[in-house]
Formats: structure tokens, sequence, C-alpha cells
């Protein structure tokens, strides 16, 4: 089964999922979870980073579980949310949204495993020929934030709302935080790529890619700023190289498309002074370099080793 890109990298001090071959350096050890039922006063931020970790808390479920039991377990973490964050605020709140966060797809993702009848099947029907009981299950999951999604290669999954944990959490967690789930629920309202094809316009690339500069510009300390970087690098790797099925060039002709050439241009001319353009720069002029010295395989090796190299490279520097 596979996931919405970007969903799981919600609980983002546990993991980093983000489909990228090659990312910014990640962030130690020590970055990973609180037990989030003990909180301190003044010392707390120094706590998340210092104190010794306790092991990670996982929910288990007994092989006898139906698959309500899931959609129990969300309805009562969300209830234990909501009267916690009428009384935690800050940082002791983003220590809330780190455990529960993961323990809410915990059980969404056991829900999907639980659901096969209709995520392994639900390809092979035409939209009116889907039988009413998983058409009124899905709909009462909409109750719950919860929408079916297509993953693409005939994949279906059950997934929050691109808004869900944002709402949730809004006015309640540090401002770093909140910003950083505020870009994930607008990268989230549609789905990015599917069988290694971009989906999205190269203006929506674009408009990603500045969200994600300014998060790592306005807050350099935050607990999720490497992330952040990962998740930055991504999308300017996509923007400039493209993916598989959605390439920014062609390797025979050693040229960039003139759609995407345009997009480039436009993006440099309306943001001279980000990091993105001094990338989008270097890869123009890198890739005339290329053009004249290398030829087939060759020169697409050194046009993708060349992007991946300064991608790492300048977020480390950065």
């Amino acid at each position: 089964m596979k996931s919405k890109f970007l969903q799981y990298i919600i609980p983002i001090v546990y993991t980093t999922l983000v489909s990228c071959n090659d990312k910014a350096p990640t962030e130690s050890n020590e970055n990973q979870n609180t037990d989030t039922t003990v909180f301190v006063d003044k010392d707390l931020e120094n706590k998340i980073f210092l104190d010794p970790r306790k092991e990670q808390k996982t929910i288990y479920f007994p092989d006898s579980v139906t698959d309500v039991n899931y959609l129990q377990n969300i309805k009562i973490l969300e209830e234990e949310l909501d009267s916690l964050l009428k009384i935690k605020k800050g940082l002791e709140a983003n220590l809330i949204y780190e455990d529960y966060s993961q323990k809410l797809i915990e059980n969404l993702t056991s829900y999907n495993f639980s659901r096969s009848d209709i995520l392994d099947n639900y390809i092979n029907y035409n939209p009116a020929e889907i039988p009413e009981e998983w058409k009124e299950k899905i709909n009462s999951l909409k109750s719950l934030g919860i929408e079916l999604i297509y993953e693409g290669e005939g994949y279906y999954s059950f997934q929050f709302k691109h808004n869900y944990f944002y709402t949730l959490f809004k006015g309640k967690v540090t401002s770093d935080l909140e910003e950083f789930l505020y870009n994930y629920s607008e990268d989230d309202k549609v789905v990015f790529q599917i069988d290694a094809g971009i989906l999205v316009s190269w203006k929506d690339i674009r408009s990603r890619i500045i969200r994600w500069e300014n998060f790592i510009i306005n807050n350099p300390e935050s607990r999720y700023n490497t992330t952040a970087k990962e998740v930055y690098a991504f999308y300017l790797s996509s923007y400039l190289l493209g993916m598989e099925n959605t390439r920014t060039y062609e390797v025979s002709t050693k040229e960039i498309y003139p759609e995407v050439k345009i997009d480039f241009l436009e993006y440099i001319k309306q943001n001279p002074n980000t990091f993105g353009t001094e990338i989008t720069k270097d890869f123009l002029d890198f890739f005339a370099y290329a053009a004249k010295n290398y030829s087939g395989e060759a020169f697409n090796e050194q046009i993708q080793n060349h992007v991946k190299g300064i991608l790492q490279e300048s977020l480390n520097s950065h």
C-alpha cells in the first residue's frame, strides 16, 4: 500500500519519508520525541533537546481488533487532544502534537490495512458501479476528516484531509510549528505526483519552493528546520529536473523544454534575491556548459549529479 506524498512526514520528529533520493543531512537522534505526559516549566526547551530519551510509545492492536476500533481510537485521541489543548500551549502543545499526530496516523495506517476490500479493488469499478456499502463507508469517514485518495498504479488509501493537523493545532503550538503545518496543509491540497509524474504546474512548484524557503529563513533555530530543508530540496530538485515521467529537458537534443525555461526565467525575474533563484541560475549556467561538453547519458548524469550536489552543499551552508 502506498502513502500519499508527504502525508506521513507529519509527525516530523520521528522520521522523514519524503520521496527524495538525496536529502540534506538529518538531525541526530537527539531530536526524537519525548514522553508528552511529562511537562516542565521554564526549562522545557532544554528538556526537548537534552534530556535522556524514553522509548518511543506505540499503540498495540490485538489481532482480533476490527476496523471499527481504529476509528474509535481516532475519535478518542481527538477528544483527548481537545481536552489537553485547552490547558497546554506553546512548547507543551508542540510535544502533544508530536505524540498525538503519530498515534492518529498509526491508527489510520492500520485502518487502511484492515480495509483492503475497498482499497485493493476500488480501481476495478466504474464510479457508477461502486458498491453502495463502500460509498456509505467513504462518506461516513468524511466526518472524521478522512478522504479516499488515489496514490497511482492502482492504489488507493484513506488519508487525513489536507488541513487536518493544521486545524487541530492552529493557535495552540509555537509559531514555527504552526507555519510548518500550514505549509503542509497547502502542499497537500492536491496530490503532487503519481507514477513518477508531476501533476501540478511549474508555477505551483514555485509557490511551494517560496513557502518553504521563507520558513527556513524565518525560523533558523526551529526544531523543524532540518526537515523543512529536506522538503524544500525535494521541491527544488523536482522543479529543476522534473521526474521520470515529467522531465524538464530532452536528453537527445540537450535542450530544456521551452515552457519550462520560460517558467525558470519568470521565477528568476520575480524572485531576484532568493536562494532558489540562485540555484536556478546556477542550473541554467551548468546546463549550457554540459550541453557543450557532454553527450548522451554522460550529459544526463552530469546534470543530475550537479543538481544533487549543489543542493546538498548549499543547504548545508545556509
